[in-house]
């Protein structure tokens, strides 16, 4: 991975660390390579994670320089691994990895498992479109010769298929299970993500200003901002919105604990992987409010833990209905509960994971 998650708290690297941590705590060794922009090559440890460095300066951020970037990345993981020595090489989110690893991994006969992270992945033009002709003809003789692909949801399993004519294993996103579900609610509706202009977060704080005169109902923001884009929106929502708060990036425990207390999550993107914040806000009994273009394997209608919408409007609709029928939103805390907990447990999932991976 490009980032572990202390050092860069986004999705993909959750689940990553996650997987770490639990492989760890079954006597496995996990060597995690990341990339850094300081020259540092001494391993660290985390809670039992070999942490190692490759050194990647930052001109070479720079997308015209990705060649450049991809042969220092080849050289440094070539030491890596010829030192580690691993039988399995686990790649999630960066693709562009696979091109590097493919050929080590088929001389050393290692293992390669690549982890999708996000739908658009699995879209006929997005790896043309990001890295250029050459490195998507690259990454797909990669993707034909890994052992394994796992992916999210049936649905990244059905755009592989149509796509790439390749298939992949579906496992969903894991975490593991709170300690205490049985929790007093609030008024509250939570917003969580980085403030990256594909998650639309001017969509919350729309509906945070329509809903003004909701006087009962509390809105909270969390996530990183990424530039300066949605400063004016923001500031200009906490000055006419004493019911409105942002916290900003915050420590997993925090939006945990966030979690814990409200009753509605609201999502605003057209698209996503399959959200790790869905699955935290059900396993402690929080309905999703989503748009229409986010309901992983349709799971949200089919087991009435939340409301799919069309637009902004219906959003708000919902909101004032969970928030003000007691009845509806207990029936719906507890079907969340109950199916998260039979769907998104840690260590189911690493029972499936080492079970794929013993198989070839």
């Amino acid at each position: 991975m490009p980032h572990f998650f202390f050092e860069n708290k986004g999705g993909a690297e959750l689940q990553v660390y996650y997987l770490a941590r639990e492989l760890v705590l079954r006597g496995w060794q996990v060597n995690y390579i990341r990339e850094k922009n300081k020259f540092d090559f001494s391993e660290k440890n985390y809670k039992g994670i070999k942490l190692h460095t490759i050194y990647i300066p930052k001109i070479l951020a720079h997308p015209k320089l990705l060649f450049a970037k991809q042969f220092l990345r080849r050289l440094q993981l070539n030491f890596q691994l010829k030192r580690l020595n691993p039988p399995i090489i686990y790649i999630r989110a960066d693709e562009s990895y696979l091109p590097l690893l493919n050929s080590i991994a088929k001389k050393n006969k290692i293992k390669l498992v690549w982890a999708c992270s996000h739908d658009d992945k699995l879209k006929p033009h997005h790896w043309s479109n990001k890295y250029g002709s050459a490195i998507k003809k690259s990454i797909l003789k990669s993707l034909n010769n890994v052992s394994l692909i796992l992916l999210q949801t049936e649905f990244q399993k059905q755009l592989l298929s149509e796509n790439f004519e390749l298939n992949g294993k579906v496992l969903y996103n894991s975490h593991p299970l709170p300690s205490d579900t049985n929790l007093i609610r609030e008024d509250i509706v939570v917003w969580v993500g980085r403030l990256h202009k594909r998650k639309f977060p001017e969509r919350f704080l729309n509906i945070v200003r329509n809903m003004k005169s909701n006087s009962n109902i509390k809105f909270i923001m969390i996530g990183r901002k990424l530039n300066s884009r949605f400063d004016n929106e923001i500031e200009l929502t906490l000055k006419e919105n004493p019911n409105f708060q942002y916290y900003g990036e915050s420590e997993q425990d925090f939006i945990l604990e966030i979690l814990n207390k409200v009753k509605v999550l609201i999502n605003t993107s057209d698209s996503e992987g399959f959200s790790n914040t869905f699955i935290e806000a059900w396993l402690r009994g929080v309905p999703v409010i989503t748009l229409k273009g986010v309901n992983p394997d349709y799971l949200i209608t089919k087991n009435n833990v939340g409301f799919v919408c069309d637009d902004i409007d219906e959003i708000q609709m919902k909101v004032s209905e969970l928030i003000n029928n007691n009845p509806l939103f207990s029936q719906m805390s507890l079907e969340s509960k109950r199916m998260s907990k039979g769907k998104f447990d840690i260590e189911t999932y690493v029972d499936k994971f080492i079970d794929e991976v013993s198989e070839f």
